[in-house]
């Protein structure tokens, strides 16, 4: 029985990057296995998934497979890259960042899933209790835009009252149900009065760099002296997946002993574009001295 499924096409780009796809994509597409599966009239039937002969559709195809087999069929990350690589040349193809620039780093399949893996374990994803409607609603740029990397962060685009419904208030309310504490911006300019995150009982600090760069280390030792004093923590920059998600990163880092590579994949997988340019090889660097 042959069959398909438009998911793995479904990555919305950010720049020239092509993946790796979300966790609602992961989500569904698993479900979608499941369904085929278990259908009575496909019992006794071979199934073999089809995918398009563009390269990077593909990539995102053998991701999924290699998800589902490793939340399924109980494949560690090491055996499903092998057993995909072996089929031949060109099968699939490393990711880059959605940043404009020449790219100068790459993360693999391999890293995609070694990330996921540590993930689940940590119960940062839990395939049974994971809302996939609340995921996709406040990831939404139209909404909140907003994602859970793990239990101590939100990462979120900066509010802007000038230009969107959602106002302040409408951040607090939706904190307090995360239990958020404090709120840290990354971004130069605020478009926003921090004094009513404060009115309303969230404390907020503001540790500005620039864009696409990497932190200073009076912003990373702030950031974390934060992160040691406070609960859940929310951060955003400008769109929240560049800035936020290094220093996020490097929280993940020295705290669970992760690799830059294992961010950066969790980190794109949960919010797609995230980490870009001398960011990728400023956690390399970190990584080193930790």
């Amino acid at each position: 029985y042959y069959f398909s499924s438009t998911l793995h096409e479904s990555y919305q780009q950010l720049g020239t990057e092509v993946g790796p796809v979300d966790l609602a994509t992961i989500y569904n597409f698993c479900e979608y296995m499941q369904s085929k599966l278990g259908d009575p009239r496909l019992l006794d039937r071979h199934l073999v998934f089809y995918a398009e002969k563009e390269v990077p559709f593909r990539t995102n195809a053998i991701f999924l497979l290699s998800c589902y087999l490793m939340m399924f069929e109980d494949w560690s990350p090491e055996r499903t890259s092998r057993t995909f690589a072996a089929m031949g040349n060109r099968l699939f193809v490393m990711y880059r960042d959605s940043s404009s620039l020449p790219a100068s780093y790459f993360i693999s399949l391999l890293d995609c899933l070694r990330g996921l893996v540590k993930a689940t374990k940590l119960r940062w994803f839990h395939y049974a209790n994971f809302d996939v409607h609340k995921y996709i609603w406040l990831g939404n740029p139209q909404n909140f835009f907003l994602h859970q990397p793990c239990d101590k962060f939100l990462l979120l685009k900066a509010p802007d009252e000038a230009h969107e419904t959602l106002v302040v208030r409408d951040y607090c309310n939706l904190f307090k149900r995360f239990d958020v504490t404090v709120v840290v911006a990354l971004g130069d300019k605020l478009k926003y009065d921090p004094n009513e995150f404060e009115d309303e009982g969230i404390r907020h600090v503001h540790l500005p760099f620039e864009d696409e760069y990497i932190p200073s280390v009076k912003v990373v030792e702030d950031f974390w002296n934060v992160c040691k004093e406070e609960g859940t923590v929310a951060v955003h920059c400008s769109n929240g997946g560049r800035r936020s998600a290094t220093l996020i990163s490097l929280w993940i880092m020295e705290v669970h002993g992760w690799t830059a590579r294992d961010c950066i994949s969790w980190l794109r997988i949960v919010r797609p574009g995230s980490i870009v340019g001398p960011q990728q090889h400023y956690l390399a660097l970190v990584e080193r001295s930790l």
